[in-house]
């Protein structure tokens, strides 16, 4: 749906008709949640493991929770919203919000855990790019010595032998 609401002060733009009927049960949800705070189910305050995020192909990142994947939808002050990854692909329409450590889920997930696909995830953050693995001024310092004219080389010694300034003798 594309439709989109402006509000100044009290007054509210809306830009596009809706392409669908009215969530009138995801709306009086939020209108409790608004009256009763304490309905909206935070995990606990002190959660016994910290949250888990992986990169995404694109350099994003993925919330983890319960096996099942979100995506950052947005950021506001300290609470950051997620939509769940699957959103597009099947329609699901759960959504869960971080502030700090704790995690509220707003909606359930219309399907079950990607668990082959969360693995995979986790095994692919893992694996450290090639990138990763060789410090950038290293690389440099080969660089400079493969280049350097053979005369030169015996006066500033072998590759093997240079240190980096902070790298143990």
């Amino acid at each position: 749906c594309r439709s989109r609401a402006i509000t100044q002060g009290r007054r509210v733009m809306v830009m596009r008709r809706h392409c669908h009927p009215p969530d009138l049960g995801g709306l009086e949800a939020l209108r409790q949640r608004e009256h009763f705070p304490n309905l909206a189910q935070w995990d606990s305050p002190e959660p016994l493991r910290p949250l888990e995020f992986l990169r995404t192909s694109l350099g994003g990142r993925f919330l983890v929770h319960e096996s099942f994947l979100y995506r950052k939808e947005k950021a506001a002050g300290e609470k950051v919203y997620w939509m769940c990854r699957d959103q597009a692909r099947l329609g699901c329409r759960s959504r869960a919000i971080t502030q700090g450590h704790r995690v509220m889920v707003m909606r359930s997930h219309c399907h079950q855990p990607d668990l082959a696909g969360l693995e995979a995830l986790r095994r692919k953050e893992r694996l450290p790019s090639t990138a990763q693995q060789e410090d950038p001024e290293k690389i440099q310092v080969q660089l400079c010595f493969k280049t350097c004219p053979p005369e030169s080389q015996p006066m500033y010694g072998d590759i093997k032998d240079v240190r980096l300034d902070g790298e143990s003798q």
